[in-house]
């Protein structure tokens, strides 16, 4: 079969797991040629969903309750999606892919010029593809990064947060951090494709990181050195014999919470 997008192979035959949509338990196989293809083309009722995400997102903007909120998250939550970097979550086997795939999702959300910041971003020579996001208020990008675990995936995102707010002064949001990222499939006509983009520099652009890892780690001490991933009823039990009046403990709470790639992260 013919690659409409013209992807070498060592592209668009990247494998990658894929869900129907956020909370399925069946994992499936998709290709990065065929993700590509599909955020161009918004086929299988994309587009639509698409629509929907972002009309349900403007509502919120306009009324900001609890209804509107739970709708467009909602809506977001049924759109299919890929686990870009290779690796599914705790909660699915990981049989036929076991292996990283060299690409960081890149996220910058809340943008006030998401069209600008993409077009910029798909300029860079370590960008991928480049997209609007699924919501239309961000960017949603793919970085090419060293595979894992020659080089880990931590190091390589905290090298990817400094290089993309050095090079943009742009944020990436910090769940890119997780290897199993789950990364909703957008619809953008236009999306920018890359095929020669060239790994980022880890070892050129990490060091200055190793402080943020320490921090992160100290977070997650404060739930009694329980290393991640663990469950939201080990979490709801830490936090019950905390010391509720230490406010700089909180905060690192939160942090910890906010990377961890818990699905019920927020409501906890």
């Amino acid at each position: 079969i013919k690659d409409p997008l013209n992807l070498p192979p060592e592209i668009s035959e990247i494998r990658l797991p894929a869900l129907r949509y956020a909370s399925d338990k069946v994992v499936t196989t998709t290709t990065l040629g065929e993700v590509l293809q599909l955020c161009r083309t918004g086929s299988n009722g994309l587009s639509k969903k698409i629509a929907d995400v972002r009309q349900a997102r403007e509502s919120f903007e306009k009324n900001q309750t609890e209804q509107n909120k739970y709708r467009w998250r909602g809506l977001k939550e049924k759109l299919p999606g890929v686990f870009l970097s290779g690796y599914p979550d705790n909660r699915i086997a990981n049989k036929e892919n076991p292996d990283h795939t060299g690409i960081l999702q890149i996220d910058v959300d809340h943008e006030a010029d998401p069209q600008g910041m993409k077009k910029r971003l798909a300029a860079d020579k370590h960008i991928l593809f480049c997209s609007i996001s699924p919501s239309g208020d961000g960017v949603k990008a793919g970085m090419r990064i060293p595979k894992h675990p020659g080089t880990s995936h931590d190091d390589s995102f905290l090298a990817a947060q400094r290089y993309v707010k050095g090079t943009f002064d742009a944020e990436i949001d910090s769940t890119c951090r997780n290897k199993n990222k789950f990364m909703f499939i957008p619809h953008d006509p236009e999306t920018v494709i890359n095929p020669d983009a060239e790994e980022l520099d880890v070892a050129k652009w990490g060091d200055s990181n190793k402080a943020d890892a320490e921090t992160d780690q100290d977070a997650w001490k404060a739930f009694g050195d329980m290393p991640p991933p663990v469950s939201a009823e080990d979490i709801l039990s830490a936090l019950k014999v905390l010391d509720p009046s230490d406010r700089e403990k909180w905060i690192k709470y939160g942090m910890a919470l906010k990377n961890s790639n818990l699905p019920d992260a927020f409501e906890i």
